[in-house]
Formats: structure tokens, sequence, C-alpha cells
């Protein structure tokens, strides 16, 4: 699978070799501000919006985002950004038409500045970059998570500035504010902002909790059977949420569990400005590694996430400087420690779910669930 995918990456530089032909630069260009570019998947946008305020704050002129569509209404809601265009990055790396289509209209611009702070930079975004025509292009040095060393090196070249930091080791919340404090030489500090949005709630009238129970990796999941042991201690409403992707979980799920009448199934059915407004109705959430526990944060909502190993203290633990004694609102994290850990999903166990995540009993949940309900 890893041989596929890397030659896959390969298949995408060629097309982009085709591109290098076809693609020409319009004679009337028209003159704008700053593009930033973040094509990475939500979770990643999430945790990126504090960097967003912060570029608001100290760019005067027109900024436009180029993002994955999975963040666009999310990103419709902030008031950042003067113009958004979202990018479906699957067809962007793989359908030349398609790719043709949103870089022939990006290229009737000349920006005065391109920013793409992403650290584990991806094809789609590198490829943005390549064929965006701008004054200046800033990039983050980054790492080689979604590229090979010779993409990485290849693509360098496109840059005008790459910003190195000591953020290696670091949070990817600190990895994004050290980026934008050498961006703008400025000394912010970390904070997360508070996420409000203006369009009314699902109304769900009684209490409820909601267990998101997919991931963007089958093997990140929690088995179903755990989820169905939760329920028998919980008093609450149980909502379901999740993408269309997600519903045979959904539909797994409803088979096994008993009590179905204070089951609310959701998944597939919600919008993402759907699913934020129903976490901040809820007592709190359980989740897999997903982007609903960065939103929780956001939203100042009780969290309990259950995390594996591959990429441990990157996105999730947060840092414990963000919380005061008046309001606890950080995730909590439920994991097994293994020596194995930070292996980048490589893992060297056949299990399913993933060794790490397999390991993680109902009992190291049941016991925080049932002080957030007598919390609550």
């Amino acid at each position: 699978m890893e041989i596929l995918k890397n030659l896959m990456k390969y298949v995408v530089i060629y097309l982009d070799c085709i591109l290098d032909i076809v693609l020409k630069k319009s004679n009337n260009l028209i003159n704008k501000d700053l593009i930033l570019i973040r094509v990475d998947g939500i979770g990643d946008f999430i945790l990126w919006m504090r960097s967003a305020e912060i570029i608001r704050k100290e760019y005067k002129g027109k900024i436009i985002l180029v993002c994955n569509e999975s963040s666009y209404s999310l990103a419709k809601e902030l008031n950042y950004f003067d113009e958004i265009i979202p990018i479906d990055t699957k067809r962007f790396n793989y359908n030349i038409f398609y790719k043709y289509k949103i870089l022939k209209n990006l290229r009737k611009n000349k920006y005065k500045l391109l920013i793409n702070s992403t650290y584990s930079k991806s094809i789609a975004s590198e490829s943005l970059v390549k064929y965006i025509i701008s004054q200046e292009k800033i990039g983050n040095y980054g790492d080689c998570s979604n590229l090979t060393k010779f993409q990485k090196e290849m693509y360098e070249g496109n840059y005008t500035r790459l910003i190195k930091t000591d953020s290696e080791n670091k949070m990817e919340l600190y990895k994004n504010l050290d980026f934008i404090n050498e961006l703008f030489n400025k000394n912010y500090k970390l904070t997360l902002p508070i996420l409000k949005v203006q369009k009314k709630a699902r109304v769900i009238k009684e209490d409820y909790c909601i267990f998101f129970m997919g991931a963007s990796n089958l093997k990140k999941c929690w088995e179903i059977e755990k989820y169905v042991e939760i329920t028998k201690v919980l008093d609450l409403k149980i909502v379901l949420c999740g993408g269309k992707t997600e519903e045979k979980l959904g539909e797994r799920f409803l088979k096994l569990v008993n009590n179905k009448e204070k089951i609310v199934n959701l998944i597939g059915k919600t919008s993402l400005i759907d699913i934020v407004n129903l976490i901040k109705k809820s007592k709190f959430i359980l989740s897999n590694d997903s982007f609903s526990i960065h939103l929780a944060a956001l939203l100042r909502v009780k969290s309990i996430c259950i995390l594996g190993g591959g990429h441990f203290g990157r996105f999730l633990p947060y840092p414990k400087e963000l919380e005061n004694e008046n309001d606890k609102f950080l995730p909590e994290v439920i994991y097994k420690k293994m020596e194995c850990f930070n292996c980048n999903w490589k893992c060297k166990y056949d299990d399913i779910p993933w060794k790490c995540i397999k390991n993680i009993q109902e009992k190291d949940i049941i016991k925080l669930i049932l002080f957030y309900v007598k919390e609550n």
C-alpha cells in the first residue's frame, strides 16, 4: 500500500509536466493582495484558525483563501477572509481537467504575496504554490510526512522564502504560532479563539451527548462494540454524528444497542455548521481522533478523545497552558502508551483497529463519562 501511495505521488508530478505545457499566463493579470493556501483537512484548518486571526490583524489588504472544500462552510463563518476558493483535493490531484480549470482561473490574477504555512505540505498544496502567480511566495520548511524527500526538495524551489522554526517536536498549535511570529516578527502568545456561528442549531429538546465513531482512517476507529457498552451507563440521549462514509458504522451500532429509543442517528444527515451547533448544545462528546475534538475545544465543550500513538503529541493532547481553573475545556485524551508511539501510522502490528487504539477499554472511558454526567 505504501509503495502504491508513493507511485501515485509521482503520477501527479507527471500530470504537472503536462500542465507546464498547456497552462498559459494571461496577458491581462488582475493584481490582488494576499493569497493563503490551506488545503489540508478540516482538523488542521481548525488548529490553524488562530493564525488566520493574526494574519487578518496584521495584513491590511485583501485576503484570499484557497482551502479544502471540507473546510469551506466553516471558513465562510469567520471574518478573516475577503474571498474563499474551495478545492476538492482528491479531484485536484488525479483529475487533470479539474486541476486545469482551477489553475487556469487562479492564474488570471497576480498576487503580491502567497503564504503556505502548512507544516506537512502535500502534493496539492505544492502544485498550487507552483502555478499561482505571485511576487513573493513564503512557505513553511516543514517535514516529509506527506512527501518524499526528493519531492520536498523539488517543490522548495517554488518559494522565494522558507521559514524554518524549532517546531519539529511541538504540538501543531505551537508549529502554527512559531511560523506566524517569525513571519511578522512578533511575539504572539498561544491562545485558542472562541468559535461563534450565526446559523441556528438543530433542536434536540432533551439533554444529550454526541458519539463520533468515525475517523479519517478506519483503523483509527475504536470498536463499535465498546461504544455500545458505553451507552449502558448513560442516562442521556445519544446523538450519532459523522459523514456519509460512516453510515455503516451507525448501522452496526444500532443493530447492537438495546435502548434504541435513546439514540438519534444523524450520521450523513448534517452539514458542518449543523455539527458545530450540535456540539455547542451537547453535554459532552466522545470521539475518535477527528476534527470534532478540535471543534469542541473552540466551542468550549467538554470532550473525550480515544487517541492512538501514530502522531502522539502533535495534534493531541492540547497544551495545558491553554486552560485555567475557571474554564476547563481542553479535550480529555484517553490512550495506552506503547514503545512504538510516533510511528507516523506505519504500524508494525496487523490489528484492526491499530493496536494502540484496540488496547483502550470501556472502563478507561466510563469513569470520566460518569463524572461529566454528575457534574452537569
